[in-house]
């Protein structure tokens, strides 16, 4: 019963997350709320994950909900169903409706569609943002002010060492290597302040 659960879940959540994966957090925050194994405070926690590990956000949040759900079955049910209404809608859209991009009324329906997803996108933003705000100040003993003077060093580092590179090696540093700088500065810095 559980299985069936997810997969019903987040089929939803694959067939009506518009614009992205940001887009279909509102819709995992819904579905996780119908199982009682999974706290308001893991949401925040399974999307900070989902963000910093490879692929899609959308794929790699139904993965760890259904991994907290029910384990490595539970993984496979709630991945494939994310994806499973995508691969469907493009195989169907490269099969029969190769002409609809043209269509002046799929166009107006796609340019109604779009500020409603940033419009969704702000709003969980927002409340990600208020929800681990309360949480951050009911359980941990820091000050805002100490996290976000971290912060700044780490980002103010970040820039300096992006822009001696530009300069010294006359082109870009990769973003896989700020990446990879940024968190050894914020283990540093975490460490020595």
């Amino acid at each position: 019963m559980v299985f069936l659960k997810l997969f019903l879940n987040f089929l939803i959540v694959g067939a009506f997350s518009f614009g992205g994966a940001y887009s279909a957090i509102p819709l995992v925050k819904d579905v996780t709320e119908r199982f009682d194994m999974i706290s308001a405070e893991s949401i925040a926690d399974f999307v900070a994950i989902a963000e910093s590990t490879p692929g899609p956000v959308g794929v790699n949040l139904a993965t760890f909900v259904g991994t907290k759900v029910s384990g490595l079955p539970g993984a496979l049910i709630a991945t494939l169903a994310e994806i499973l209404p995508a691969f469907v809608i493009m195989l169907l859209f490269s099969i029969y409706f190769r002409d609809v991009l043209q269509n002046r009324k799929f166009r107006f329906a796609l340019s109604v569609i779009r500020p409603c997803v940033v419009a969704i996108i702000m709003a969980v933003g927002i409340s990600l943002f208020i929800d681990n705000t309360e949480l951050y100040i009911a359980i941990n003993t820091k000050s805002i002010g100490e996290n976000l003077i971290k912060g700044l060093i780490i980002s103010i580092l970040l820039i300096v060492i992006m822009k001696l590179y530009d300069y010294i090696a006359k082109k870009r540093l990769s973003a896989i290597s700020l990446i990879v700088f940024g968190a050894i500065f914020g283990i540093a810095i975490n460490n020595l302040i």
